[in-house]
C-alpha cells in the first residue's frame, strides 16, 4: 500500500495499484484509480476519487466529497458540505455504507439490481426531502408544509441486502439508478 501525508497541503494521487491513505490537515484529496482500499482524511478540504476496487472511508472536517466507481463500500463524515457517491458494486461485493453530512446534499447511485436496505433520514429537508428513483421506499415526514420538515425513507430495494445509511442535517436525499 501507499501511504501520503502532508501538514496542510493538497494530495493528488493519479494512480495506486495497492491499498490507499492520504491524510492531509486541512488540504483538497484529489485521488484517481485505487485498486484497494481506500482511507482519506482531511481536516477541512474536499475529496474526489475517480474509482476504488476495496473499500472506501473518507474523513473531512467540512468539505465535499465524491466518489466515483466504488467497488465495494464507503464510509463518509463529512462537518459541512455536499456527498455524490456513485457504486458500481455487484451483489456479491457491496457491503454495508453509511453517508454522513451535517449540512448539505447526498446523491447516491446505485445499481438496477443492486439488493440493498435503506435507511435514510434528513433532519431538516427543504423541497422534496429524499426522492428515490427505485420502488420500495417508504417515505415518511413530520413538520408542516411551509419551512423545514424532518423526513425519513427506509425500505428495501431489490429485495433488499447489506445496509446504506444514509443522513443529512440540512439538506436533501436523491437515490437515482447508475445508467
Amino acid at each position: 500500500g501507499t501511504s501520503v501525508e502532508t501538514g496542510a497541503g493538497n494530495i493528488e494521487v493519479n494512480k495506486c495499484n495497492g491499498d490507499l491513505r492520504a491524510n492531509s490537515g486541512g488540504g483538497n484529496l484529489t485521488l484517481g484509480d485505487v485498486y484497494g482500499t481506500v482511507l482519506a482524511e482531511t481536516g477541512g478540504g474536499s475529496v474526489r476519487l475517480a474509482s476504488a476496487q476495496g473499500a472506501v472511508r473518507v474523513i473531512t472536517g467540512g468539505g465535499t466529497v465524491e466518489l466515483y466507481k466504488v467497488g465495494q463500500s464507503a464510509q463518509v463524515e463529512t462537518g459541512a458540505g455536499a456527498i455524490t457517491v456513485q457504486f458500481i458494486a455487484g451483489r456479491d461485493k457491496f457491503k454495508d455504507s453509511m453517508l454522513h453530512t451535517a449540512a448539505g446534499n447526498v446523491i447516491v447511485y446505485l445499481p438496477s439490481n443492486l439488493g440493498v436496505s435503506v435507511h435514510a433520514s434528513t433532519e431538516l429537508a427543504y423541497g422534496k426531502g429524499i426522492i428515490s428513483a427505485f420502488p420500495g421506499l417508504a417515505i415518511t415526514s413530520e413538520g408542516g408544509n411551509y419551512g423545514p420538515k424532518s423526513m425519513y425513507g427506509e425500505g428495501q430495494l431489490n429485495g433488499g441486502g447489506p445496509m446504506l445509511r444514509i443522513r443529512t442535517t440540512i439538506g436533501q436525499i436523491d437515490i437515482r439508478r447508475l445508467q
